[in-house]
């Protein structure tokens, strides 16, 4: 069984040597095997990568962004005949000991991906804000996935060739949220297993205000949400907009009966309408998906593996 762990660098020529230095060359009785992805990196990532022992590199024309350089590692891993993909991050905040848990659901046929989960709560690079808000909007996606999630956020996270060659991301943020919506929609299981972190080496690259953060991934989950859960998303509008009828048939607001008649029909004619929405939209579903094409970038893939450095 071939296993790649690839990992997307975008300027890391100081963290990248103890990355994969740290990296075990063996898990479970195979070989590991490791992809750097350079997404434009204007230091010496790819030099360092070279240098430093990775089996591939793969260097992308210009700086693409995360969930460009995770989509164009995927399909490159799968090109060179990955059985599992690991995806990590190149700044080392992921303990590597923890590789073994990622794949052992996978070898054993329990799982089709498998989501590595820090303990947010005891994270000192994130703030009480941050962590207030991981916590909400791993709640939604609880609801959304039908699925226990406690770090949606990770990236630390494996899947098998099959479910690999099912993902097409549209976001040009990040890959944590859409994958997990990918994997659960076309029948994926998910496997969640605790991983522990290391100390920070640097601030996060992702975003540069909270602010920015929750736009971005706010709009990640809603656009999951309507191309993977329309029924869903509609439902709960339709249920929102039925509020300002029970509010008036409750008789807390005075009103005459005549505008009452109106508010009453106008919030159920709403609702129907977004249930009808979302109804139609969840049979187009299996179309629109077959029809999506991937964000990628071919770039330049090199084995590194006989380097004599």
């Amino acid at each position: 069984m071939k296993i790649i762990v690839q990992i997307p660098c975008f300027n890391e020529e100081k963290t990248l040597p103890s990355v994969l230095a740290a990296l075990p060359k063996e898990a479970l009785g195979h070989r590991i095997e490791t992809l750097v992805i350079d997404d434009g990196s204007s230091d010496e990532t790819a030099e360092v990568a070279a240098s430093s022992g990775a089996d591939y590199l793969l260097k992308l024309p210009h700086h693409c962004g995360l969930a460009t350089a995770f989509q164009s590692g995927i399909v490159a891993c799968l090109e060179l005949g990955a059985d599992i993909i690991v995806n990590t991050d190149g700044d080392g905040q992921y303990d590597p000991k923890d590789l073994d848990s990622l794949i052992e659901p996978i070898i054993d046929g329990k799982a089709d991906m498998v989501l590595g989960e820090r303990d947010i709560s005891s994270l000192d690079a994130f703030s009480s804000t941050k962590k207030t808000i991981t916590w909400l909007a791993n709640h939604i996606l609880s609801a959304m996935l039908n699925l226990k999630v406690r770090d949606c956020r990770s990236g630390f996270r494996s899947f098998h060739r099959r479910s690999a060659k099912k993902l097409s991301l549209q976001s040009n943020y990040t890959h944590t949220i859409e994958t997990l919506f990918q994997i659960r929609f076309h029948g994926g299981r998910i496997e969640r297993v605790p991983v522990k972190t290391l100390p920070p080496t640097r601030p996060s690259r992702l975003f540069s205000h909270l602010s920015t953060d929750l736009l971005q991934a706010g709009g990640s989950v809603l656009q999951s949400c309507l191309r993977f859960r329309p029924l869903f998303f509609s439902a709960t509008l339709a249920v929102a907009s039925i509020l300002p009828s029970l509010i008036v048939l409750s008789g807390f607001i005075p009103i005459s009966a005549e505008n009452q008649a109106i508010i009453v029909l106008t919030s159920l004619t709403t609702s129907t309408f977004l249930v009808l929405c979302g109804f139609i939209l969840q049979q187009l579903l299996p179309l629109q998906s077959r029809s999506l094409a991937s964000r990628t970038f071919r770039g330049q893939l090199t084995s590194l593996r006989y380097n004599p450095t």
